[in-house]
């Protein structure tokens, strides 16, 4: 998508709203100023949390699940990282805080050391 604003051209990546720009005086220089705003799946007409994405990964990826303390390290295929994480966030889990994804290690954050053994054993169980 391309905006035109006082004669500079604007490049905006797909999928994300322009709020506003701001262009300098030079011709050959264009800043851009994107605002982005995390929106509730619930408003983007996401179906309710499923497991389906989440087993359909651990089914088809090899993935080795390591715990250290409240923090569980899940190692992936280069690249997978970040869908396992989306998917883990977007399951009916609810025995983690949080994710962060890498490349091809997901960190799965757990609220204290019995939730994570809990998390841990989960996950081996549907890994088999």
């Amino acid at each position: 998508m391309r905006g035109h604003r006082g004669g500079h051209a604007t490049k905006v990546a797909s999928g994300v709203r322009l709020v506003g720009s701001m262009t300098p005086r030079r011709s050959h220089d264009v800043v851009t100023v994107v605002r982005l705003r995390s929106i509730a799946p619930e408003h983007l007409g996401q179906p309710p949390a499923t497991d389906a994405t989440l087993l359909r990964l651990l089914s088809d990826l090899p993935i080795t699940v390591r715990r250290s303390g409240l923090t569980l390290l899940l190692i992936t295929r280069p690249g997978m990282a970040s869908a396992l994480s989306q998917a883990i966030d977007e399951s009916t889990f609810q025995l983690q805080e949080g994710t962060l994804a890498g490349e091809n290690t997901v960190l799965v954050v757990a609220r204290d050391a019995k939730t994570a053994a809990a998390l841990r054993k989960k996950l081996l169980a549907l890994l088999v």
